[in-house]
Order: C-alpha cells, then sequence, then structure tokens
C-alpha cells in the first residue's frame, strides 16, 4: 500500500514541505507560509505515519514522528518542526546548520502487533530491512525505523533488544509476557 503511495506522490513535495516547515520558524516569509498551506492540503488526501530524521555532516541531528496514520501533511509539517527544535536528545536546530541539512521522510504502514509467544516464531515474523519495530510496556515504549537494523547490521534478535533500550527496558525484554512487539513497514526517501 505504501508502495503505491510513494508512486503517485512527488517525493520532492514531501520534502520541501519538511524543509519550508523548519525555515519558516527562522524567517516569516510569506512566500513560504502559503507554499507550506498549498503543499500541506495537497499531501492531506493521504494518511500514513511519517518519521522525519535530520542529519548534519550525516550525522543525526533529530527524528521524530508519528507511528500510526494522520493526513500526511500535517504529519510531516508536525514531525519536522518537532525533528529540529524539539528532540530532547539535541539543541534546537540553528539558522547554520538549515543550509547543511539532510531531511529523509520515512512512511510508515499502521503498526501490526506480533502475537506470536514463541521466540523463535517471533523472529521468523521481523524482515529486516523491511520491518521496523515498536515495543510498548507499562514501563517505556520505544519505536526503531527499517533503516536502523541496516545501518547497524542487525539480526532480528539484536533488532529487538535495540528497540528494548530505546524504550528504557532490559534488552531481553521482548521475551516477557507482559511487553508487546509491533512490526510496520517504512519506505524512506
Amino acid at each position: 500500500m505504501l508502495r503505491e503511495v510513494l508512486d503517485k506522490i512527488e517525493k520532492k513535495k514531501i520534502k520541501e514541505l519538511a524543509i519550508c516547515s523548519i525555515k519558516v520558524e527562522f524567517e516569516q516569509d510569506e512566500k513560504i507560509i502559503k507554499k507550506i498551506e498549498r503543499i500541506e492540503k495537497e499531501l492531506n488526501k493521504i494518511e500514513a505515519g511519517v518519521f522525519v530524521t535530520l542529519k548534519v555532516d550525516g550525522k543525526l541531528r533529530g527524528c521524530i514522528g508519528f507511528p500510526y496514520k494522520k493526513p500526511l501533511g500535517k504529519a510531516v509539517k508536525e514531525a519536522s518542526k518537532l525533528s529540529a527544535f524539539y528532540d530532547p536528545r539535541f539543541l534546537p536546530l540553528n539558522k547554520d546548520e538549515l543550509k547543511k541539512i539532510d531531511v529523509e521522510i520515512t512512511l510508515l504502514s499502521e503498526p501490526e502487533e506480533i502475537k506470536e509467544k514463541e521466540i523463535e516464531k517471533i523472529l521468523k515474523e521481523i524482515e529486516i530491512g523491511k520491518h521496523g519495530l515498536m515495543i510498548k510496556s507499562n514501563r517505556g515504549s520505544g519505536l526503531l525505523l527499517p533503516q536502523v537494523a541496516l545501518e547497524y547490521n542487525m539480526d532480528p534478535i539484536t533488532f529487538l533488544e535495540a528497540t528494548c533500550l530505546k524504550a528504557g527496558l532490559d534488552k531481553d525484554s521482548w521475551t516477557k509476557e507482559n511487553v508487546k512487539i509491533f512490526k510496520f513497514e517504512g519506505f524512506w526517501f
């Protein structure tokens, strides 16, 4: 389903919306505001989960998004601002960095709970490079995009452990009864 969305939408417009949504925080230019409104309205016809990843000089500078379906234009606009200025791991983006920023957009399918309880069956549910993971428990939750597993050459166990650590849990928490595991597909550009 998301592949069809990617075919129908100009990726350029999505990235343009992300960049303009950050840029407008530095300069309240009427042309930029109108462009944001126009692209957002156009993209809102589609719903998807979305994450916006920002890198400067190849290093992570912010990554925030929404795992559940939202109107795409609104989600890209909000996630871009959150990634640039409110990712708690980083100081807010400054104007000089804006010229050097690389924007990566990841569209997500709806998260699907992995209901299997046997470790071998859980591992067979996860396809590295295709699926991202989300772990939820009463102690915390964490999400890793599919490209993270590729970037760090993870296997399904390592990917599950890293997602648990991101959630603030012990790395083997994914094997516990009170922890829910979700997978989703992600397409990034």
